[in-house]
């Protein structure tokens, strides 16, 4: 059984507050995007993303996240799944 789960390699990069709820997502150079609760104090859910991030903002409304990636990428994830929806690449970095 898991003891502790979190960020495990390199740099944590991006935070985002939810709105509404006692939570908040983060992101980094292990690729991974998780969502914390806040009065638990654990990963609530967590997903892998194809390359490091290195920010990450929240919609107004809570439902979306964008990441962006050195790489010039910018993902969009559904906030409460985590699931990808689209991206778009705009430049080299």
């Amino acid at each position: 059984s898991v003891l502790i789960r979190g960020h495990f390699d390199n740099e944590l990069w991006g935070l985002a507050c939810h709105p509404n709820k006692e939570k908040y997502y983060t992101c980094g150079q292990d690729k991974v995007l998780a969502l914390w609760d806040v009065t638990q104090r654990s990963i609530e859910k967590f997903t892998t993303v194809s390359e490091s991030i290195e920010v990450i903002a929240i919609s107004n409304d809570g439902k979306h996240l964008a990441l962006g990636s050195k790489t010039g990428v910018v993902y969009i994830y559904d906030a409460n799944s985590l699931v990808e929806r689209s991206k778009k690449t705009d430049r080299k970095q």
